[in-house]
């Protein structure tokens, strides 16, 4: 037995909500290291690159990874929620097989 559509692309979204901000603190910390610069929550840095100062958008791509603090809980909190849908989805297409 196999879910169905909605219920993947529902698995996917939590998945992908949850592992955005991650995924953006992670790339700024590299950026910023590929390029020398300093990157911390506590203040913005200059970070010139060809002229153009990436430091604040290093910085504001480095505080996303604070959001992980309330978005991991809510993203198991749906997950959750998608796993008790998923198993209900799947009792009911396997009693309406048993008949």
């Amino acid at each position: 037995m196999t879910l169905s559509r909605g219920l993947k692309i529902a698995l996917v979204a939590i998945l992908a909500i949850a592992a955005a901000p991650f995924v953006l603190a992670l790339g700024a910390s590299s950026i910023a290291t590929v390029l020398g610069c300093e990157l911390n929550e506590a203040d913005v840095h200059s970070c010139a690159v060809f002229g153009v100062d990436l430091g604040y958008p290093l910085y504001a791509a480095g505080l996303t990874g604070l959001i992980l603090l309330f978005g991991l809980p809510i993203a198991g909190i749906a997950f959750l929620i998608w796993l008790v849908v998923a198993a209900g989805a799947l009792f009911l297409r396997w009693r309406r097989l048993d008949y």
